[in-house]
């Protein structure tokens, strides 16, 4: 954990000297967040990284590679529920925030929200019950409203509730262009089949372009602890697809990330 710590500090540093528009290539490496991987005082390390509550954007808990390296699945809500905050703080618009809620289970915080607004409509609707075929149909019209609307987390959302989870997946990496906001989500929503199709996938793409660090980390989390090993020191493939059908179009994975 150090050692992705002092890799964290010294991005800090890196991000007074950038330009806003710049600040998003101060990303750390996979490496780092490999070694963040193995730290046995992951809550410790989240504190440290996020002081305060403007640490805790989605733009910088994507360039600090939160998703990647956070095991605990209580650690992660914790970190997201933070990023959800700190999004509706910034904004005070519950369709920046809402993505987040819904994939920890927090529908109803998101319908508290829109109340507070002083819009009932939405409040009504965010308090449905959605297992209903009906209210997932109308929630899935909504997510083709918000699509239209290239308001895409907030369109995923819907499909989320619309119990389409794989489409909003598929959509916050074709149309958002972001696949770890995907995997943040993947992993919320605690649904292993739906994880282990994104990490697959994922997996596919890191390997297409070498990117080993990826693979290494998707196969932990995995718990194919032999194989991540082994991908680093062999290079090898190691049983998993060899190519990504959600991932083949997209831009290549940063080396940041």
């Amino acid at each position: 954990s150090l050692r992705y710590l002092i890799q964290a500090r010294l991005r800090t540093h890196q991000l007074y000297a950038m330009a806003e528009s710049e600040r998003h290539r101060a990303a750390l490496s996979a490496c780092c967040c490999a070694w963040a991987l193995q730290s046995d005082t992951q809550e410790t390390l989240a504190e440290v990284i996020t002081p305060q509550s403007q640490d805790c954007s989605w733009a910088n808990m994507r360039c600090l590679g939160v998703p990647l390296w956070v095991k605990s699945p209580t650690l992660l809500k914790a970190l997201a529920e933070k990023v959800a905050q700190e999004q509706f703080r910034v904004d005070k618009d519950p369709t920046q925030c809402t993505l987040l809620y819904v994939a920890m289970g927090r529908k109803s915080t998101v319908a508290t929200l829109w109340k507070a607004k002083g819009n009932d409509k939405l409040f009504e609707f965010f308090s449905k019950n959605f297992s209903d075929p009906r209210n997932q149909a109308s929630a899935e019209r909504n997510a083709y409203a918000a699509l239209s609307k290239r308001m895409f987390q907030y369109a995923a959302a819907f499909f989320v509730l619309a119990g389409k989870a794989r489409t909003a997946l598929e959509m916050l990496v074709r149309k958002e262009e972001d696949w770890l906001i995907a995997l943040m989500v993947a992993r919320l929503l605690g649904d292993q089949e739906l994880l282990l199709w994104f990490h697959h996938e994922l997996y596919a793409h890191a390997h297409r372009q070498g990117k080993v660090w990826v693979q290494h980390i998707v196969l932990w989390h995995c718990k194919r602890y032999l194989d991540a090993m082994k991908v680093l020191f062999q290079g090898a493939h190691l049983g998993l697809p060899a190519e990504s059908a959600l991932l083949l179009d997209v831009a290549p994975l940063s080396s940041e990330a």
